[in-house]
């Protein structure tokens, strides 16, 4: 009798295994998946404030992208597409301006954002980044055309074109 109960026991056993290891699988699956799309939430829902940066850059007000992209950079001073749209909307922004000093502030401000996005740019965005920094300098005056000339040439180097 005692053969009997151990081979019902170790059958029984066999199932319960059998039943947990595709349990185990969907779970990792599962793990896997919410890891990824937690790790790239942004890029699934995108952040409203970062969309509210972005969607005053592409209709051009630009300084509303400047204003918007300085306030939440005091929360995250190295978030990089804020840095990126806080240096392009302050370089236009201060292109059009007339009076100087209002004028080199906007440029000061776009350098300042610029220089600190070159030690991580976002990807696809490094040549760009050095053609507008290259302008800021140029707009800035005579004594920085040297700073001006080094990042047209890294432009150049690196094959970037632009339309202006």
């Amino acid at each position: 009798m005692r053969s009997q109960n151990r081979g019902f026991y170790q059958s029984r056993r066999k199932t319960v295994q059998q039943a947990i290891l595709p349990v185990f699988f969907v779970v990792a699956v599962l793990a896997i998946a919410m890891f990824f799309i937690i790790r790239n939430s942004n890029e699934i829902v995108p952040d409203d404030d970062n969309s509210r940066v972005a969607a005053a850059w592409e209709s051009g007000q630009y300084a509303e992208a400047a204003s918007l992209s300085d306030d939440m950079l005091r929360e995250s001073p190295l978030d990089s597409m804020l840095l990126l749209y806080n240096g392009f909307s302050n370089f236009y922004q201060g292109i059009t301006l007339v009076n100087h000093d209002e004028r080199q502030a906007h440029l000061n401000r776009a350098m300042f954002s610029l220089r600190k996005l070159l030690y991580a740019p976002p990807s696809g965005y490094e040549e760009e980044i050095w053609y507008i920094l290259g302008k800021t300098y140029f707009h800035k005056g005579s004594y920085f055309y040297d700073n001006a000339a080094k990042y047209f040439e890294q432009c150049l180097t690196a094959g970037y074109e632009a339309e202006d």
